[in-house]
């Protein structure tokens, strides 16, 4: 069975998402609580569960509107327990795997942008919600983490079915683009849909091209100056 799963956009560039199933919702990521609200009322919806990838405030303010309105279970990676103002139900750990109605989920450690970042994979439904990890011809800035950190959890991305659909949480494609063709790099048939293609940024998006932590990390360096 397949359960639609929608964006909604929010701030500048950032995505929520929000997997029907029946009438309940399972959010991710929530950085705000009311555009949340708008959809979920406009489509008869009640927040039933909300997973969250890393600590950002831009993934999670919404989380407490969202808990007082709808009391939803919340996921949350463990590692970053300390660093919620909210209470998470769970707290989960890389490999850990739940099941929520019948949608069974496998926690991947995606850590780099964030220590504790984690990855929701759906293999039923070749679903990977990825936060920050992963974007548009692109990866996430490193924050908390290194860069050989950062390098093995794209070598788990590059590992998932080729079929994979990328749900990540910006759309930072025009600047990434950007970035490739100051490179000299072809990306004219990059296609930039939400949600990503893993075949197509196993093709286009050159940090998952990088075979060596030595190419990652010179190639990091210049995008955080680009």
């Amino acid at each position: 069975m397949s359960w639609p799963v929608s964006i909604i956009p929010i701030l500048s560039d950032n995505f929520v998402y929000i997997i029907h199933h029946g009438k309940k919702a399972i959010v991710i990521d929530p950085g705000q609580g009311q555009p949340v609200i708008d959809f979920l009322e406009k489509n008869k919806l009640t927040c039933s569960h909300i997973l969250i990838t890393h600590h950002h405030s831009d993934h999670v303010g919404g989380v407490e509107t969202l808990k007082e309105k709808y009391h939803p279970i919340v996921y949350a990676p463990a590692q970053e327990k300390n660093k919620f103002s909210f209470k998470a139900n769970h707290y989960l750990t890389p490999e850990h795997e739940f099941e929520i109605d019948k949608i069974k989920f496998k926690v991947i450690d995606v850590s780099g942008h964030t220590l504790g970042h984690i990855a929701y994979w759906s293999v039923a439904n070749e679903w990977l919600f990825s936060g920050d990890a992963i974007f548009s011809l692109g990866c996430g800035r490193i924050f908390e983490g290194t860069h050989a950190q950062t390098f093995s959890s794209l070598q788990r991305v590059k590992g998932l079915p080729i079929a994979t659909k990328l749900y990540c949480a910006h759309d930072y494609f025009a600047k990434n683009r950007a970035f490739c063709e100051s490179l000299k790099l072809n990306v004219d048939g990059y296609s930039s849909v939400f949600p990503l293609s893993l075949e197509q940024e196993l093709k286009y998006n050159p940090f998952l091209k990088s075979s060596h932590l030595s190419d990652f990390t010179l190639l990091r360096q210049k995008r955080d100056v680009f």
